[in-house]
């Protein structure tokens, strides 16, 4: 994925299980972002 998908991806609402905001910050949890990619995206 580059950069802009990923950036879309996190702005989503359905990011709230993977995705959290520290000031403008997003960390965005690693384990659950990669469950989130490998269910949703077919390759």
């Amino acid at each position: 994925m580059s950069s802009p998908q990923i950036s879309s991806q996190l702005s989503s609402p359905s990011s709230s299980a993977y995705c959290r905001y520290v000031g403008t910050k997003k960390l965005v949890k690693r384990k659950e972002f990669e469950e989130y990619i490998s269910q949703s995206l077919i390759i």
